[in-house]
């Protein structure tokens, strides 16, 4: 119960501190703070990772910076309410904003209840949890936030393909948590502070466009209802909550536009712009959702001759706003995009397409017969067909989401088209936005991912969200008075529609939502992949405090302030600061990137290591969580795809070996090893 109370608490001062960003955000752009605190605080996160790139490229976003941006966040956020104690005019909407417009009928609190109540839940159930994929977590995803809080910067390190699958973000909102609580605490940013930011935010969304409380809670209960296939620490409620804020974001730029507002047109436009290059920096993934989706609503906004000075504007706008948040991100990793510039462009074709293909452990019980689909006809019926994936879940499932998307869309362009006044036409010009763009790219998985239960993966975020996100906006965009609504009867037509649509969809997604719930109480954990005993009782004690202790006496063997390269399954027991850790999750990748060859001597690999400032190397070449040559699985092509990856992975291996032979090995226990790198002579 202490940890549950200690965590809201650490939820709620970080939910005030990015309101407070948010709050003195809007104000400096000349505008009302937002009548919805969880898009104020949406405005506050974008507000932080737009700050994390310059912290990033000059190597300043260690701890202090990132207490000193809560910190200052929180000021604002006591001043307002301060001021609303006090009667303060203009201040005392925060309070509405909390309640409601109608905080006399309880039944309107219900959507929010229901947000609070999926929360708080996760709280209570992974808040701890040592459950992780060993593999793509603990060798990948949890040293980024440390060596950034050590360095000041994700790009230090050339080894890791970080800047090519993703930008980083989410290690740096990770890292605003983890500078005072272990790893275990992981999810309170993702799985906890996302997922309540994304409910609220939704339910706000339908509030103001007027959808009744019964659409309301049906569309945040199919947000928490719908499996997110969880699968790492990667994004996933983090870009669904950036979906949402780019459809809030969407409607204040269309009401702007309408109103014809220059200067809320430029911030809102800005706003919606950097929302979706927080959502690329997220996960690269989500790049064709984010741009299909500004690129459609302006042309929805196009479509009204009167409004195309405006819509010009926007688009300027959203393409300043993109460009200032992902151009420092970009100049974050001059490893792999010099890299590019300089002509490697064959090589990193060749790396993207092998990590697009490439599979891990546990995607050996795929069924083959999901692997590929051949001709158009026969990929489209894979979406749609009753196979079931590998999460549990029927591919049918998740296509009736798309198809329904979809039909709202087209249904909000066909209103949208038709109207001759502006009105509320923003809400249709999202529906129809985040339809066609989420439907299409739905359809498109087969092509882009050659495996199409990984491009399921992928979209999770994107799936989980769609639907709900277009039946509010649809039907806020429809219902509002002096927009030519038919009769009532029609609107009560298209509410029972939607109502059924929801309804379905959380039907079938029920039954898997009980067992994730049976399964958080049970194991305290989420994770979509099975877990066998053996996992369970290999990541105990890869998390106890023995591993710990071992781990650094090994690297009390070493010289502080001189570099190690980690391959080991545990690098984030590892001491940052006290040597700079170079991880290489992915060395098939790596190397490839780098120009090591790994069919001759290990020359180029040292001489890239001394260039790299790395004086070590710990190694541990028999154990489970690391492809040693002794642990390569019966398949490795299985493994690692259809693709020469394993190969490299065993030649580095190796390499390895030889270095060890021809250099001082400070310790050797059978499992781990330390190799010292001797200067050149």
């Amino acid at each position: 119960m202490e940890i549950v109370v200690i965590s809201v608490a650490a939820l709620a001062l970080f939910l005030a501190a990015l309101h407070g960003w948010g709050r003195l955000v809007a104000r400096a752009a000349g505008q009302t703070p937002p009548d919805s605190w969880a898009f104020t605080a949406l405005i506050g996160m974008v507000t932080w990772g737009a700050i994390g790139g310059p912290l990033n490229v000059f190597g300043l976003a260690r701890g202090p910076a990132l207490d000193a941006m809560i910190v200052l966040g929180l000021l604002p956020t006591a001043w307002f309410l301060f001021g609303a104690a006090r009667g303060v005019p203009g201040v005392t909407h925060i309070v509405r904003a909390c309640l409601g417009p109608n905080r006399n009928r309880l039944i309107d609190w219900l959507p929010r209840l229901i947000v609070w109540s999926a929360t708080l839940h996760a709280i209570a159930t992974l808040l701890p949890t040592d459950r992780f994929n060993f593999v793509d977590d603990l060798q990948k995803y949890a040293p980024q936030p440390y060596q950034m809080l050590a360095a000041g910067t994700l790009g230090g390190n050339p080894f890791d393909n970080l800047g090519l699958h993703s930008l980083g973000l989410q290690a740096y909102f990770q890292a605003f948590l983890l500078n005072h609580a272990p790893y275990v605490y992981v999810n309170g940013f993702d799985t906890v502070l996302c997922l309540l930011l994304a409910g609220l935010m939704l339910d706000d969304l339908g509030r103001r466009a007027g959808v009744g409380v019964v659409v309301r809670c049906l569309a945040v209960v199919t947000l928490v209802w719908i499996n997110p296939q969880y699968v790492n620490t990667s994004s996933v409620y983090s870009s669904t909550v950036c979906m949402v804020g780019m459809a809030y974001a969407a409607v204040m730029l269309g009401e702007a536009l309408a109103a014809g507002a220059i200067r809320a047109t430029a911030a809102w436009a800005v706003l919606l712009g950097a929302t979706g290059a927080i959502l690329t920096a997220l996960k690269i993934t989500m790049t064709p959702y984010a741009l299909a989706f500004i690129v459609l609503f302006l042309a929805a906004g196009l479509a009204r001759r009167e409004q195309w000075r405006g819509t010009a504007l926007a688009s300027a706008g959203a393409l300043l706003g993109g460009a200032a948040v992902l151009q420092p991100w970009l100049f974050t990793y001059p490893h792999s995009y010099v890299t590019l510039l300089l002509g490697n462009l064959g090589r990193a074709r060749e790396k993207i397409s092998q990590a697009s293909a490439a599979n891990n452990l546990f995607e050996q019980a795929a069924p083959a017969k999901h692997a590929h689909a051949e001709g158009i006809l026969g990929k489209l019926r894979l979406l749609f067909s009753s196979d079931t994936t590998y999460f549990g879940h029927h591919f049918l499932e998740y296509g009736i989401i798309a198809v329904a998307a979809l039909a709202l869309a087209l249904l909000a362009l066909r209103a949208l088209l038709s109207r001759r006044r502006a009105g509320n036409g923003a809400y249709l010009a999202v529906a129809v936005a985040a339809g066609i763009s989420g439907a299409l790219y739905f359809l498109a998985i087969p092509y882009v991912f050659p495996v199409p239960h990984k491009g399921f993966r992928y979209l999770a975020p994107l799936l989980v969200v769609l639907l709900p996100l277009c039946a509010l906006s649809y039907l806020g965009g429809v219902a509002r008075p002096g927009l030519g609504v038919a009769d009532s009867r029609r609107h009560t037509l298209r509410s029972t529609a939607v109502v059924a649509l929801l309804a379905l969809v959380t039907a079938m997604f029920t039954e898997r939502y009980v067992a994730r719930v049976v399964q958080l109480n049970h194991h305290r954990s989420m994770y979509s992949n099975p877990t066998p005993e053996w996992v369970t009782a290999y990541l105990h004690k890869l998390f106890s405090p023995n591993t710990r202790a071992a781990i650094r006496g090994v690297q009390a063997r070493t010289r502080p302030g001189e570099g190690i390269l980690a391959r080991i399954s545990m690098p984030v027991h590892l001491d940052f600061e006290r040597n700079p850790i170079h991880t290489i999750p992915d060395p098939g990748y790596s190397l490839l990137w780098l120009k090591v060859s790994v069919d001759q001597g290990p020359e180029e690999l040292l001489r890239t290591l001394r260039e790299t400032g790395i004086g070590y190397v710990l190694w541990e070449y028999n154990g489970v969580g690391v492809f040693s040559n002794t642990r390569l699985p019966e398949n490795p092509e299985r493994v690692f795809g259809d693709v020469p990856q394993w190969q490299r992975v065993a030649g580095f291996n190796r390499q390895l070996v030889t270095l060890a032979r021809t250099h001082q090995v400070l310790f050797d226990n059978g499992r781990v090893m330390l190799i010292r790198l001797t200067p050149p002579a």
